[in-house]
Protein backbone atom coordinates (compact mmCIF):
# COMPACT_ATOMS: atom_id res chain seq x y z
CA UNK A 1 0.00 0.00 0.00
CA UNK A 2 1.73 3.39 -0.70
CA UNK A 3 1.80 5.59 2.25
CA UNK A 4 1.36 9.84 1.86
CA UNK A 5 4.13 11.93 2.95
CA UNK A 6 3.61 14.12 5.98
CA UNK A 7 0.88 14.10 8.25
CA UNK A 8 -0.28 10.40 6.47
CA UNK A 9 2.87 9.16 6.90
CA UNK A 10 2.95 10.36 10.88
CA UNK A 11 -0.45 8.58 11.28
CA UNK A 12 1.23 5.00 10.17
CA UNK A 13 2.85 2.77 12.18
CA UNK A 14 6.28 2.32 11.30
CA UNK A 15 6.25 -1.73 12.01
CA UNK A 16 3.07 -2.52 9.96
CA UNK A 17 2.75 0.51 7.77
CA UNK A 18 -1.29 0.66 8.98
CA UNK A 19 -2.97 3.45 9.38
CA UNK A 20 -3.86 3.74 12.86
CA UNK A 21 -6.86 4.32 14.55
CA UNK A 22 -8.03 6.20 18.07
CA UNK A 23 -9.61 2.63 19.66
CA UNK A 24 -8.55 -0.91 19.19
CA UNK A 25 -4.93 -2.60 17.72
CA UNK A 26 -4.31 0.28 15.84
CA UNK A 27 -3.90 2.32 18.54
CA UNK A 28 -0.82 4.16 19.09
CA UNK A 29 1.16 3.34 21.76
CA UNK A 30 4.54 4.90 22.98
CA UNK A 31 7.74 3.40 24.51
CA UNK A 32 9.49 4.84 27.19
CA UNK A 33 11.98 5.78 24.81
CA UNK A 34 9.55 8.00 23.02
CA UNK A 35 8.91 6.15 19.53
CA UNK A 36 5.03 4.85 19.10
CA UNK A 37 3.92 2.11 17.27
CA UNK A 38 0.29 0.14 17.09
CA UNK A 39 -1.21 -1.16 19.49
CA UNK A 40 -0.89 -4.90 17.95
CA UNK A 41 2.47 -4.05 16.74
CA UNK A 42 3.86 -2.98 20.31
CA UNK A 43 2.08 -6.96 21.60
CA UNK A 44 4.12 -8.57 19.08
CA UNK A 45 7.02 -7.25 20.64
CA UNK A 46 6.04 -7.86 24.15
CA UNK A 47 5.62 -11.58 23.32
CA UNK A 48 9.33 -11.73 21.29
CA UNK A 49 11.07 -9.54 24.37
CA UNK A 50 14.12 -10.96 25.32
CA UNK A 51 14.98 -10.42 29.05
CA UNK A 52 11.70 -9.30 29.28
CA UNK A 53 12.86 -6.24 27.82
CA UNK A 54 11.19 -4.40 24.45
CA UNK A 55 14.45 -3.07 22.01
CA UNK A 56 13.19 -0.13 20.17
CA UNK A 57 12.51 -0.68 16.40
CA UNK A 58 14.18 2.34 15.70
CA UNK A 59 17.84 1.00 17.73
CA UNK A 60 17.94 4.13 20.07
CA UNK A 61 19.14 2.12 22.56
CA UNK A 62 16.32 2.94 25.33
CA UNK A 63 14.67 -0.36 26.51
CA UNK A 64 10.73 -0.70 27.83
CA UNK A 65 10.34 -3.43 30.58
CA UNK A 66 7.90 -5.99 28.67
CA UNK A 67 5.60 -6.71 31.68
CA UNK A 68 4.10 -3.08 32.18
CA UNK A 69 1.23 -1.70 30.13
CA UNK A 70 2.41 0.80 26.92
CA UNK A 71 0.52 3.81 27.53
CA UNK A 72 -1.34 5.54 24.63
CA UNK A 73 0.20 8.05 22.47
CA UNK A 74 -2.51 10.69 23.39
CA UNK A 75 -1.43 13.21 20.91
CA UNK A 76 -0.74 11.05 18.21
CA UNK A 77 -4.70 9.59 19.49
CA UNK A 78 -5.85 13.18 19.38
CA UNK A 79 -4.26 13.83 16.07
CA UNK A 80 -5.63 10.58 14.72
CA UNK A 81 -9.47 11.21 15.55
CA UNK A 82 -9.21 14.60 14.23
CA UNK A 83 -8.49 12.38 10.71
CA UNK A 84 -11.13 10.18 11.70
CA UNK A 85 -13.59 12.75 12.26
CA UNK A 86 -12.58 14.65 9.43
CA UNK A 87 -13.27 11.49 7.06
CA UNK A 88 -16.35 11.02 8.47
CA UNK A 89 -17.52 14.56 7.56
CA UNK A 90 -16.52 13.69 4.09
CA UNK A 91 -18.04 10.54 3.86
CA UNK A 92 -21.35 12.27 4.98
CA UNK A 93 -20.97 15.21 2.12
CA UNK A 94 -20.49 12.01 -0.43
CA UNK A 95 -23.39 10.43 0.91
CA UNK A 96 -25.86 13.84 0.80
CA UNK A 97 -24.28 13.78 -2.63
CA UNK A 98 -26.43 10.87 -3.94
CA UNK A 99 -29.32 11.21 -1.56
CA UNK A 100 -29.87 15.43 -1.35
CA UNK A 101 -27.73 16.41 -3.98
CA UNK A 102 -29.65 19.72 -4.11
CA UNK A 103 -28.76 20.86 -1.15
CA UNK A 104 -24.69 20.81 -1.35
CA UNK A 105 -23.47 24.09 -0.78
CA UNK A 106 -20.49 25.10 -3.05
CA UNK A 107 -17.99 24.11 -0.43
CA UNK A 108 -19.49 20.89 -0.33
CA UNK A 109 -19.63 20.37 -3.83
CA UNK A 110 -15.84 20.99 -3.64
CA UNK A 111 -15.49 18.24 -1.41
CA UNK A 112 -16.56 15.94 -3.78
CA UNK A 113 -14.46 17.04 -6.48
CA UNK A 114 -11.48 16.40 -4.68
CA UNK A 115 -12.32 13.29 -2.73
CA UNK A 116 -13.16 11.74 -6.04
CA UNK A 117 -11.09 13.69 -8.40
CA UNK A 118 -13.57 15.02 -10.57
CA UNK A 119 -12.49 17.96 -11.46
CA UNK A 120 -11.63 17.11 -15.52
CA UNK A 121 -15.45 16.05 -15.40
CA UNK A 122 -17.12 19.10 -13.98
CA UNK A 123 -17.71 22.82 -15.20
CA UNK A 124 -16.63 24.42 -11.96
CA UNK A 125 -17.95 27.47 -13.81
CA UNK A 126 -21.23 26.43 -14.20
CA UNK A 127 -24.27 27.50 -12.01
CA UNK A 128 -24.53 25.91 -8.20
CA UNK A 129 -27.56 24.09 -9.37
CA UNK A 130 -25.33 22.72 -12.46
CA UNK A 131 -23.12 21.42 -10.70
CA UNK A 132 -24.64 19.56 -8.14
CA UNK A 133 -27.10 17.90 -10.76
CA UNK A 134 -23.74 16.84 -12.39
CA UNK A 135 -22.07 15.45 -9.68
CA UNK A 136 -25.26 13.37 -8.39
CA UNK A 137 -24.99 11.65 -12.02
CA UNK A 138 -21.82 10.92 -11.86
CA UNK A 139 -21.64 9.38 -8.45
CA UNK A 140 -24.43 6.98 -9.12
CA UNK A 141 -23.40 6.17 -12.88
CA UNK A 142 -22.22 2.27 -12.37
CA UNK A 143 -18.64 1.15 -12.96
CA UNK A 144 -18.08 -0.42 -15.57
CA UNK A 145 -17.96 -3.94 -15.16
CA UNK A 146 -19.59 -3.95 -12.04
CA UNK A 147 -22.78 -3.89 -9.88
CA UNK A 148 -21.71 -1.01 -7.86
CA UNK A 149 -21.79 2.81 -8.52
CA UNK A 150 -18.96 5.07 -8.40
CA UNK A 151 -19.97 6.32 -4.66
CA UNK A 152 -20.31 2.75 -3.50
CA UNK A 153 -17.07 2.25 -5.55
CA UNK A 154 -15.61 5.26 -3.21
CA UNK A 155 -16.78 3.54 0.02
CA UNK A 156 -15.15 0.45 -0.72
CA UNK A 157 -12.34 1.81 -1.33
CA UNK A 158 -11.42 3.98 1.84
CA UNK A 159 -12.88 0.41 3.32
CA UNK A 160 -9.55 -1.54 2.45
CA UNK A 161 -7.00 0.91 2.90
CA UNK A 162 -8.03 4.30 1.86
CA UNK A 163 -4.97 6.72 0.22
CA UNK A 164 -3.27 4.74 -2.55
CA UNK A 165 -6.03 2.25 -2.98
CA UNK A 166 -7.70 1.63 -6.02
CA UNK A 167 -10.45 -1.60 -7.30
CA UNK A 168 -9.55 -3.52 -9.84
CA UNK A 169 -11.74 -6.29 -11.04
CA UNK A 170 -10.40 -9.81 -10.35
CA UNK A 171 -13.63 -12.18 -11.15
CA UNK A 172 -16.96 -11.80 -12.42
CA UNK A 173 -18.93 -15.25 -13.15
CA UNK A 174 -20.12 -14.05 -16.72
CA UNK A 175 -16.96 -13.62 -18.09
CA UNK A 176 -14.64 -15.52 -16.12
CA UNK A 177 -16.91 -18.51 -15.30
CA UNK A 178 -19.17 -19.44 -12.46
CA UNK A 179 -17.37 -22.72 -11.00
CA UNK A 180 -15.39 -22.41 -7.71
CA UNK A 181 -12.17 -23.21 -9.87
CA UNK A 182 -12.86 -20.36 -11.96
CA UNK A 183 -13.21 -18.51 -9.14
CA UNK A 184 -9.90 -19.54 -7.75
CA UNK A 185 -8.37 -18.98 -10.83
CA UNK A 186 -8.67 -15.59 -10.72
CA UNK A 187 -8.50 -14.60 -7.28
CA UNK A 188 -5.84 -16.82 -6.17
CA UNK A 189 -7.66 -17.88 -3.02
CA UNK A 190 -11.12 -16.97 -0.94
CA UNK A 191 -9.52 -15.40 2.07
CA UNK A 192 -9.70 -11.92 2.69
CA UNK A 193 -12.44 -12.37 0.78
CA UNK A 194 -15.39 -10.14 1.23
CA UNK A 195 -18.90 -10.85 -0.80
CA UNK A 196 -20.88 -7.71 -1.68
CA UNK A 197 -24.59 -8.13 -0.95
CA UNK A 198 -26.91 -6.13 -2.28
CA UNK A 199 -30.67 -6.31 -1.42
CA UNK A 200 -32.52 -3.11 -2.99
CA UNK A 201 -31.06 -0.12 -1.42
CA UNK A 202 -28.89 -1.69 0.50
CA UNK A 203 -25.47 -3.08 0.29
CA UNK A 204 -23.41 -5.03 2.79
CA UNK A 205 -20.20 -6.85 2.90
CA UNK A 206 -20.05 -10.55 4.51
CA UNK A 207 -16.69 -11.78 5.52
CA UNK A 208 -15.73 -15.24 6.34
CA UNK A 209 -12.65 -14.70 7.61
CA UNK A 210 -11.22 -18.20 6.56
CA UNK A 211 -11.91 -18.40 3.56
CA UNK A 212 -14.24 -20.85 1.30
CA UNK A 213 -13.96 -24.36 0.62
CA UNK A 214 -16.31 -26.80 -1.70
CA UNK A 215 -18.14 -29.59 0.38
CA UNK A 216 -17.01 -32.94 0.79
CA UNK A 217 -19.76 -34.39 -1.10
CA UNK A 218 -20.16 -32.30 -4.37
CA UNK A 219 -23.76 -32.84 -4.05
CA UNK A 220 -23.73 -30.79 -0.41
CA UNK A 221 -23.86 -27.32 0.80
CA UNK A 222 -21.18 -25.64 3.16
CA UNK A 223 -22.71 -22.86 5.58
CA UNK A 224 -20.40 -20.36 7.29
CA UNK A 225 -21.34 -18.20 9.99
CA UNK A 226 -20.14 -14.53 8.77
CA UNK A 227 -19.16 -11.16 10.00
CA UNK A 228 -21.55 -8.57 7.89
CA UNK A 229 -21.92 -4.87 8.29
CA UNK A 230 -22.79 -2.18 6.34
CA UNK A 231 -19.98 -0.10 4.25
CA UNK A 232 -20.76 2.93 6.44
CA UNK A 233 -19.71 0.69 9.55
CA UNK A 234 -16.52 -0.10 7.96
CA UNK A 235 -13.44 -0.45 9.80
CA UNK A 236 -14.62 -3.54 12.14
CA UNK A 237 -11.82 -6.10 10.97
CA UNK A 238 -8.95 -7.23 12.50
CA UNK A 239 -7.32 -7.31 9.27
CA UNK A 240 -8.42 -5.51 6.84
CA UNK A 241 -10.22 -7.73 3.38
CA UNK A 242 -8.16 -7.43 0.43
CA UNK A 243 -10.84 -8.79 -2.29
CA UNK A 244 -14.45 -7.96 -2.64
Amino acid sequence: MARGGGDEQHLSCEICTNAYTSTGLRTPQVLRCGHSYCADCVRDLQRRAANNTISCPNRCGVMTPADVDVPKCYPLVAAVEAKEQQDRDRMAVLLKCSTAAYSLTRAETQVVIETCQLANEVDMEAPLSAIRSRLHTLMMTSIEGSMMNRMQGVFLTKWVGGTGKSLRSLYRATRDGPSYGDLLRCVGDTKDLVFVVSKGEYVFGAFVSGGLQLPDDPTGVNEYDCDGWQFSLAGHFTKGPTKL
